[in-house]
């Protein structure tokens, strides 16, 4: 609506006449699609819901805005709104697509790959300067991390399987 003049009159007639049937396409609602043609993950062919896109950029955004704790610091309330807005994705992306699809395991694989560096936190710098896990105790991001980056696992062997044998 913001494209019609509402003081427009004709001249002629001294009538106001501010919509004309060419007008019509600035009156009628403009509702945003369901899908997000710009992606935020994968490739661009690759098409997502937009709560999705929202969701998981907001959590990427929440994760790198975060500090991250360190064996002798507490790290920052970011980094915990990350791990839910990672799970809410997780969850929307199994709602909308199913447990076995490609964006599903790329998804859980992002959300796994949070996970493990949340766990990492906990290691000290002079443990292990390859393997920034070694010699911390096994906790809730760990077995939460395997467990996701086996189920991404094997949803891609799934995938691999169905399109092998078809």
């Amino acid at each position: 609506m913001r494209d019609i003049d509402f003081f427009s009159y004709n001249p002629a007639t001294g009538e106001r006449n501010f919509i004309t049937i060419d007008d019509i396409d600035n009156i009628v609602p403009i509702v945003k699609d369901y899908i997000d043609y710009y992606t935020v993950i994968g490739p661009k062919e690759d098409v997502f819901p937009a709560s999705l896109n929202i969701a998981i950029e907001s959590a990427r955004m929440k994760d790198s805005q975060g500090k991250r704790s360190q064996w002798y610091m507490r790290g920052s309330e970011e980094r915990e709104e990350a791990t839910d807005l990672y799970r809410l994705s997780a969850s929307i992306c199994e709602q909308v697509y199913g447990s076995n699809n490609l964006k599903y395991a790329r998804v859980l694989k992002e959300f796994a790959d949070h996970l493990e560096s949340r766990h990492q936190e906990k290691g000290r710098p002079e443990n292990s300067r390859w393997n920034k896990s070694f010699a911390i105790p096994e906790d809730d991001f760990s077995s939460e991390a395997r467990f996701f980056y086996n189920t991404a696992l094997q949803t891609l062997k799934d995938i691999v399987s169905t399109n092998f044998i078809h």
